[in-house]
């Protein structure tokens, strides 16, 4: 939080201030959703402008294991689709990549 006050005092309240964090890292012991909607309750509450969610499960594994391709997720928010769809929270991409398998 002291970051955000500080980018806050700098840039002034009417200059907007986001921040792209992750939902969880997937890590034994690591960040959990739980965790990633407290910390998000507390920038609101802070006054943080956007949070955008960032979520590849299974991208810090892929990395440890040699494959360093870069992220399959073109846009967090394409993933939001579905849901305002009513077919649920889920990755397009991985969703395209079954269907083309």
């Amino acid at each position: 939080m002291l970051v955000l006050k500080a980018i806050r005092e700098s840039v002034g309240p009417d200059f907007p201030v986001l921040i792209k964090m992750n939902c969880g890292d997937f890590q034994d012991n690591g960040l959990e959703l739980d965790d990633a909607i407290q910390v998000g309750q507390m920038l609101e509450k802070e006054g943080i402008d956007t949070i955008e969610l960032i979520r590849e499960p299974g991208l810090i594994n892929r990395w440890r294991r040699g494959d360093l391709a870069g992220s399959a997720c073109l846009s967090d928010n394409k993933c939001f689709g579905p849901i305002m769809a009513g077919k649920g929270l889920y990755c397009v991409m991985d969703q395209k990549d079954r269907q083309s398998s």
